[in-house]
């Protein structure tokens, strides 16, 4: 949804398809993207599901590809990378993950979090997908079986002529996965003229960083946005944090002293402990949200404790009916919200919690509509429960401590456009 929302924003229509089951015969976006849900995955899913994703859009008639990755190199970066070469018969390809506007950058092909190198930062030590090379293109080395090959920042300043011929002297001496260095978004710039002017048939690899800049160099960016789509500034909003990261915690602690909202803390023994009580446990939280709304207040629902559900979730005999409770936690919540005409639009924090909340409502895809700032998009569901309900989404180590405030106040605005 970010790298969409980074499209969207320069007037390409975008949507996200949950998965690669759905027929995209019904798809008329600009972009259609395909969520493979394969971060997390063991390598032979991870390559099936983006092998499966990639054939489906060859087969629909995307002549363009973009393979999103993670700002920070985590889950099977290389793997995916060549089932996705491989399916769509490419042999070249380029990388570059760098975010400039969150702080992600490539210097030396060597990726920094706020200046940090990769391995050393905290977004770079997730408990759950660990990195271990800082390096993008020794990363490259050990994960594929492709000749790597290296733009350094200097000629990435020399500008768009310097950088093409640095490509093709990489070609001649047989690399065929390009790794491109960028600090600033002016680089992002001159990247994107490059790949989309000379090498438009070619896979291009990144996070949301890339996919703006690609999608500003095609051309098509509109001074203001169309078709107004009225918001009720009143209306309520349920956040839904199922993020284990600090940071997320901390910016739902500031709603409390910013804005109108019941912070409903989740216990994880509640949940995680005890099996039978999930469905008592939706049923009260529910509850305590339909209340919220007839106060008029919003509602967010997070975690009280990260740390102990961390704890609980690294014990890998009982992860599997774990992971699968928290999701029947949000579906029996969910659920009975709608049986309550209570549904409300969402804003959900951490991508893994997204595509749950998404799953459990029985949405098919979500069309992207514009992002509250870089790294934060905003949707509407599509199919399901939920249908036409705005979602915005967060990655949950993202942004600083006023950033959920700064997002309800968006909602909260007499209408947003797309």
């Amino acid at each position: 949804m970010d790298s969409a929302g980074a499209m969207a924003v320069h007037g390409l229509s975008a949507e996200v398809f949950l998965d690669y089951s759905h027929e995209l015969r019904s798809a008329t976006t600009d972009i259609i993207c395909i969520n493979t849900q394969s971060r997390l995955m063991y390598e032979p899913q991870a390559i099936k599901a983006v092998a499966s994703a990639t054939k489906l859009l060859r087969a629909f008639g995307c002549n363009r590809l973009y393979k999103k990755i993670d700002s920070t190199l985590r889950g099977n970066v290389g793997a995916e990378l060549t089932a996705m070469m491989a399916a769509a018969r490419k042999q070249r390809a380029f990388v570059c993950p760098a975010f400039p506007e969150i702080g992600r950058t490539v210097r030396d092909g060597i990726l920094e979090v706020d200046g940090r190198r990769l391995t050393v930062s905290r977004e770079g030590n997730d408990p759950f997908s660990n990195v271990d090379e800082s390096s993008v293109v020794r990363l490259l080395e050990k994960q594929t079986k492709g000749s790597v090959g290296h733009v350094p920042i200097g000629i990435i300043e020399r500008g768009a002529e310097a950088v093409n011929k640095r490509i093709q002297e990489l070609f001649a001496d047989g690399c065929d996965l390009i790794v491109l260095d960028a600090i600033t978004t002016a680089h992002m710039s001159t990247l994107a003229s490059v790949i989309t002017r000379n090498y438009p048939g070619e896979i291009a690899v990144g996070s949301a960083g890339l996919a703006s800049a690609l999608a500003k160099s095609v051309g098509h960016e509109q001074t203001a946005k169309e078709n107004p789509i009225p918001i009720d500034p009143t209306a309520q909003l349920l956040l839904i944090s199922g993020s284990l990261h600090p940071a997320s915690h901390q910016q739902i602690q500031e709603l409390a002293s910013s804005v109108n909202i019941a912070l409903l803390p989740i216990k994880a023994a509640d949940i995680l402990q005890e099996r039978p009580s999930i469905n008592a446990m939706a049923t009260q939280s529910a509850q305590e949200i339909a209340r919220a709304f007839d106060s008029g207040r919003h509602a967010a629902l997070y975690w009280e404790d990260p740390v102990s559900v961390q704890a609980l979730l690294e014990d890998e005999s009982t992860n599997e009916w774990r992971v699968q409770a928290i999701a029947e936690f949000y579906k029996g919540v969910l659920e009975k919200l709608h049986d309550q005409s209570k549904m409300s639009d969402l804003i959900v924090v951490g991508g893994e919690t997204a595509y749950v909340v998404a799953k459990a409502l029985q949405a098919m895809s979500v069309l992207i509509t514009d992002e509250v700032r870089p790294g934060i998009p905003v949707g509407q569901l599509a199919g399901g429960l939920a249908a036409g309900q705005l979602l915005v989404t967060k990655a949950g180590g993202f942004g600083r401590h006023t950033v959920l405030v700064e997002v309800i106040e968006y909602l909260e605005a007499d209408s947003y456009t797309t």
